[in-house]
């Protein structure tokens, strides 16, 4: 046998081998998960969720449609704070279309963000659907029958927000709805997509609005309202997203927005509530320090991806941050870093990390129950969601990461539960916005802070 047939024979050999192991691993994990998830006991209690404070019409569209549509072309790209032009649109996008990275950028021009929204409309593949990270959250709570859960949508609601809300989302009155709906643009594209000379390395989506109901953050002073007249309740939860909607706007705006939202959340201590913090894409540094001085210290639990994390661990230089994406390690350092740098008094106990392969959630010991079940649900909600597949057919999925077990891995350290598994990747997704949302709602959905049980 020649030494070519002999190296031919033993790669063949590797691939059968591979092959069958790569399915006993999936097979692992989806064990592991699901035994877990199943672990989680639901209390025979009505847990409220309230959700706020950004929501808006999602105006979901194929990515590369759009940018013909608008007569956009490929270029090298540029990463910019905020978008003034189309020249500007297809500079962002092709910056982080390269990479396979989602991100969301401000707009600045609102009559030509006018003629886009019509522009994506006009394309027939479009969908209109619930949009902000708040409104996500509650469609998705609001969607599980799983213990008896009640959903508060602590937004400014527009009348077509309203009709795609799910009937039974409670939308209070001092929520005064909007005369005119906010819009975001949701350009999604698929692995392997073409764009002149790059390609889409993973499915993804790229999010711009003119939106000043939420870069305002217009819905602080109604939930203030709203919280002044809220009964004490040990079973609600309450989630707060959208500070990154003050991207881009004046350093002035964004400090006095900042320091309002940490007033509403220093009064809702005296409430002994429980509060969730969904971060999402921030590229200033000015207002990523804003949000780790005044606000992360009021909250009990965060919930953030690779990007969020990074530039947060970037921003307060913490060794490490540009590993988060590849290395549960490097995530697992970072976040117990970060607990060291906030404030004794900080009431931070929670953090749910997610990237494309795998999920960590970090809790301080004895503050939050069932933090194995928690990742686990996060997995298998991003696994059903992204491929439409409640059942999780193995054969859609890959599952790409070496440096774990295909289990959940759940060990103390330095005080801290710590819980990390491989993640579930769809290889062909029908979905991908919304998917960090659903991942931090079924997380929070499948864990209790305990410690308001000693109070």
């Amino acid at each position: 046998m020649s030494l070519l047939c002999l190296v031919v024979s033993v790669s063949l050999l590797a691939v059968l081998v591979s092959r069958p192991l790569k399915e006993k691993r999936k097979e692992a994990l989806k064990t592991s998960l699901l035994a877990h998830q199943e672990s989680f006991v639901f209390e025979n209690v009505t847990r409220t969720f309230v959700v706020g404070v950004n929501g808006a019409v999602d105006v979901i569209v194929p990515a590369l449609a759009l940018l013909a549509n608008l007569n956009v072309s490929p270029n090298k790209g540029a990463d910019k704070a905020k978008l003034e032009s189309l020249q500007d649109l297809g500079d962002v996008f092709s910056h982080f279309f390269g990479k396979g990275s989602a991100a969301e950028r401000p707009f600045a021009d609102e009559a030509l963000f006018k003629t886009i929204v019509d522009a994506a409309q006009s394309i027939q593949a479009t969908e209109l659907y619930i949009g902000g990270n708040a409104a996500l959250m509650g469609d998705y709570l609001a969607s599980q029958n799983v213990g008896s859960n009640r959903v508060v949508m602590a937004t400014v609601t527009g009348p077509v927000l309203k009709r795609l809300l799910p009937a039974n989302i409670v939308v209070p009155p001092v929520f005064t709805a909007a005369a005119v709906d906010e819009y975001h643009i949701i350009m999604e594209y698929k692995r392997g997509e073409r764009w002149g000379d790059l390609m889409a390395s993973r499915a993804n989506r790229f999010i711009f609005s003119h939106d000043r109901t939420n870069a305002e953050l217009q819905a602080l002073e109604p939930w203030e309202v709203y919280m002044k007249n809220a009964p004490i309740d040990r079973h609600a939860t309450y989630i707060v997203s959208g500070v990154h909607m003050l991207e881009g706007e004046s350093e002035a705006l964004q400090s006095a927005r900042i320091q309002k939202l940490a007033t509403v959340l220093g009064g809702m201590k005296e409430k002994e509530a429980v509060i969730h913090l969904e971060l999402a894409s921030i590229h200033g540094e000015g207002l990523m320090k804003l949000c780790f001085e005044h606000v992360l210290p009021r909250v009990t639990s965060l919930g953030l991806n690779e990007q969020e994390l990074g530039f947060l661990a970037m921003t307060l230089g913490i060794d490490g941050w540009e590993s988060v994406s590849q290395s549960g390690d490097s995530v697992e350092s970072v976040i117990l870093e970060l607990f060291k740098r906030l404030p004794e008094d900080s009431l931070l106990s929670r953090v749910h990390f997610h990237t494309l392969h795998f999920h960590v959630v970090v809790a301080k010991e004895g503050a939050w129950s069932s933090v194995a079940a928690s990742v686990a649900s996060g997995v298998l909600t991003c696994a059903r969601r992204a491929c439409e597949d409640e059942y999780i057919t193995l054969a859609n999925y890959d599952l790409h990461s070496i440096m774990h077990k295909p289990e959940v891995v759940e060990r103390i350290i330095d005080g801290f539960v710590v819980a990390n598994v491989p993640a579930f990747t769809c290889k062909h997704p029908t979905k991908t916005v919304g998917l960090g949302d659903s991942i931090s709602a079924a997380g929070l959905l499948h864990t209790v802070y305990t410690q308001n049980a000693n109070r």
